[in-house]
């Protein structure tokens, strides 16, 4: 029942911040707007993964689908943030990069029947570089009066925790589920719950948009 109940909301929580996000849509940046089109791209996903499993199919293609997109978009999103540290060729490298990396471990390492752990902790790696090469830049900068009303700030916080904690959990999880089955399914819950947390702060950003531009 707790199961179910998880995954219930893991799959609703992605169109909290679709609706913020669309409320919000004429005051977003292009920037945002990236943001935004990928909460929709999750929002979709989750739906068909859900859809998937109730009927008793494989999603573990889709999950490979899913981060390679969801890679590509995020990184677009970054990139005028964090122009000041990469260069946007770099940034066409690192998605060209990350690309056959997840051609190649499809091919050699993770058939696409099998869950993408191994791209799941690179691209997590590189979000978290991503968000905190983002907080120097306005810790350097010290542009931005109030924090906490700062839509970006959220969105960022959105980011590396629940990129910090991804990490960890697609590189300790297959040790765990081989020692203690009871163990990974509490690691689960809280996979979800990061997941969880993760669209309630990109709504929190939106909401904050939607407040500054209404000032």
């Amino acid at each position: 029942m707790l199961i179910e109940y998880y995954q219930y909301l893991t799959t609703i929580a992605p169109f909290l911040p679709v609706a913020f996000g669309l409320y919000a849509y004429k005051g977003l940046s292009k920037e945002l707007r990236i943001l935004f089109y990928f909460v929709c791209f999750s929002a979709v996903a989750e739906l068909v993964s859900a859809l998937m499993s109730s009927n008793g199919n494989n999603t573990m293609t889709g999950a490979h689908i899913y981060v390679l997109v969801e890679f590509i978009i995020l990184t677009f999103f970054y990139a005028n943030y964090v122009k000041v540290y990469i260069n946007r060729k770099y940034i066409w490298v690192i998605i060209a990069g990350f690309t056959i990396l997840s051609i190649l471990n499809a091919i050699f390492l993770q058939k696409i029947t099998v869950y993408p752990n191994i791209l799941r902790a690179v691209e997590s790696i590189a979000m978290v570089l991503f968000s905190v090469l983002y907080f120097h830049k306005i810790m350097v900068e010290a542009k931005i009066k109030k924090l906490s009303k700062e839509p970006m700030i959220w969105i960022n916080t959105a980011v590396l925790v629940y990129f910090s904690g991804n990490f960890f959990f697609h590189i300790l999880f297959p040790v765990v589920l081989a020692n203690s089955e009871e163990f990974a399914r509490q690691i689960i819950y809280f996979y979800w719950a990061s997941n969880i947390l993760f669209y309630l702060i990109l709504t929190v950003g939106f909401y904050k948009q939607i407040k500054l531009v209404e000032r």
